[in-house]
This record gives C-alpha cells, structure tokens and sequence, in this order.
C-alpha cells in the first residue's frame, strides 16, 4: 500500500491541493505535506477521511497507490 502515491494521483486527478484536502480532514497544512511527501502514514481514520474527499471508496483511493502516473 502505497498512500504517498494514493494521495498524489488523487490530487492529479481531482485537481485539488494540499491546502484543500488539510481543510477538509482537519488537519495542517504540514500534515498533509508529510503525508503526500511518504514521510508519514495517516491513520486509518485519516484514509478514509482523505478518500471522501477525493470522492471515491477507501478501497478505490488505496488501490490508486498500485499505478503509475506520468
């Protein structure tokens, strides 16, 4: 499971930003930064949040982190 890359091909494909997904779920700019960066893995709690706000199933957001994006 690959949530730095879930997170990234959510924002490229919902054309969102750090600053809107960190509004949404509550947590600081910084967070979310750490989260996008790999440095640090959200909580479950924090993934299921972070997939509501790209729209999608938990299930779909992580499998996002199994692809490629250019």
């Amino acid at each position: 499971m690959n949530l730095k890359k879930s997170i990234k091909t959510g924002f490229a494909i919902r054309d969102k930003n750090q600053q809107e997904l960190a509004e949404f779920i509550g947590k600081k700019q910084a967070t979310v930064s750490y989260y996008a960066s790999g440095r640090v893995d959200p909580p479950l709690s924090v993934v299921v949040k972070i997939a509501d706000f790209f729209g999608v199933k938990t299930s779909t957001f992580i499998e996002w982190g199994e692809y490629e994006i250019n």
